[in-house]
């Protein structure tokens, strides 16, 4: 009887130092690069972009328990893409060579956790990118050259996913510190609601360094 009422003591002990929820908040930077495939694991066209970006994230999950925890996310991204050298040369006449773009995800993401390290995998469930420079719906053929300065909407086919390996180190009671590595990948297939020309595809994946804060609470 004794061992039952200590291990129920032992259990209360595990449940009451849990919080029941965690907001975490992330900040990043990017440099990737992208191209032009003609479907999702094809042959690469040499049509390459250089970016750097600034990543932002918040997440709120339920601590389902010491080793689980689910909810949402939300991230958005702020950017610069420069055309790359390969690409200036096949358009010598290019007059814009550096564009903005924003991208924002949300969607749901799981968490396991063990002692101080924790793996996140979160799906993009919401996400679009609205980029000043592809010109890359069916009537526009021509997207390698580019010259569009309107601002276009890219959303994702069903590929959209991100990985998160990192640890989090206790600051104080209801406070950690993040640092991680955040790996996504996704491949747009619509621009402005109409699929992109000929049945391309625009993909993407990098790794993403990041660091911030998660502060655990009960409701």
């Amino acid at each position: 009887m004794k061992y039952i009422i200590i291990l129920l003591l032992m259990l209360t002990s595990l449940t009451l130092s849990t919080k029941d929820f965690t907001l975490s908040s992330n900040i990043g930077a990017t440099l990737m690069q992208q191209q032009v495939k003609d479907e999702v694991g094809g042959r690469s066209y040499p049509v390459l972009y250089n970016y750097s970006e600034l990543n932002l994230n918040v997440d709120l999950t339920y601590n389902i328990n010491d080793y689980l925890s689910a909810g949402a996310y939300i991230r958005y991204d702020l950017g610069n893409r420069q055309v790359s050298d390969i690409v200036l040369r096949g358009n010598g006449n290019r007059t814009h060579i550096n564009f903005n773009y924003n991208e924002i995800w949300g969607g749901p993401i799981i968490k396991g956790h063990y002692k101080d390290v924790f793996l996140g995998i979160g799906y993009g469930l919401i996400s679009s990118r609205n980029d000043g420079f592809l010109g890359l719906t069916y009537e526009n053929p021509g997207f390698f050259e580019g010259t569009s300065d309107g601002s276009t909407m890219l959303t994702t086919s069903s590929i959209a996913w991100l990985i998160q390996l990192g640890g989090q180190f206790k600051l104080s009671e209801n406070l950690d510190l993040n640092i991680m590595v955040e790996y996504r990948v996704r491949y747009y297939d619509k621009a402005d609601g109409e699929d992109i020309f000929d049945g391309y595809v625009v993909g993407t994946q990098n790794f993403t360094p990041m660091i911030g804060l998660s502060y655990d609470f009960d409701l």
